[in-house]
């Protein structure tokens, strides 16, 4: 199947391309038992942002405290509003997201239940989006990723939201564009491999490894001639 996918992935879009507290039980001195410490309180670590494939109301997001992609027990989640956006508060600095969609998940600029997608964000992201999602997975950084994908002049791949009330319209239209190529490739590949088989999860999982691999190709070859 990976020969398949390889071939399948020339498609015009690509073409354009934890606080632990710790205490013991006393120590004792001169006969006396010495209480321990009481352990300090922690302060919560805030975290907000906007899932946007188009924005998901109802997307399943959590911090990723061990980078493996799964919700665990210890990390924080919460479901996105209307407007795609979600607070929440962590014991751990500087991790990333994960959005995962069911049949819960609506695409407010289209109305349409999206089933069975994930997507991530590295660390610093007030966005989580198809574009930080490849950026994470290939491991490029911004600027990579927005010049093999053909992101305007002066977007941050990792901040901007195309729904925002005060982004420039054209640029706002130019960015969901390429998002919109980016999730109809990845559609169409995962498509293919259901088609032959695969369950939905793993049809997407390997779509995007595919798309994840050109892109990586491709930001070689600008970081070899800019």
């Amino acid at each position: 199947r990976r020969g398949f996918l390889r071939t399948r992935a020339a498609f015009p879009f690509l073409s354009l391309l934890a606080v632990s507290a710790c205490g013991g039980s006393g120590s004792k001195k001169g006969g006396s038992v010495t209480p321990s410490p009481e352990p300090e309180p922690f302060d919560p670590i805030s975290y907000s942002g906007s899932v946007i494939k188009g924005p998901l109301q109802g997307a399943l997001v959590f911090l990723d405290y061990d980078g493996d992609g799964l919700l665990g027990a210890n990390e924080p989640s919460i479901r996105t509003g209307s407007d795609g956006s979600f607070t929440l508060e962590g014991t751990v600095s500087d991790v990333g997201f994960v959005a995962r969609t069911d049949t819960e998940t609506v695409d407010k600029s289209s109305g349409e239940v999206l089933d069975n997608v994930v997507l991530k964000a590295p660390s610093g992201s007030s966005v989580v989006t198809p574009a930080t999602t490849i950026m994470k997975e290939a491991g490029i950084t911004k600027e990579e990723v927005s010049k093999v994908l053909g992101l305007p002049e002066g977007v941050d791949p990792t901040s901007f939201n195309p729904y925002s009330a005060d982004v420039d319209p054209a640029t706002a239209l130019a960015v969901e564009k390429v998002s919109q190529q980016v999730m109809t490739t990845i559609t169409a590949v995962s498509s293919a491999v259901e088609g032959a088989g695969a369950d939905k999860a793993a049809a997407f999982s390997l779509a995007l490894e595919t798309v994840v691999e050109v892109v990586k190709a491709r930001a070689a070859v600008v970081e070899a001639d800019p």
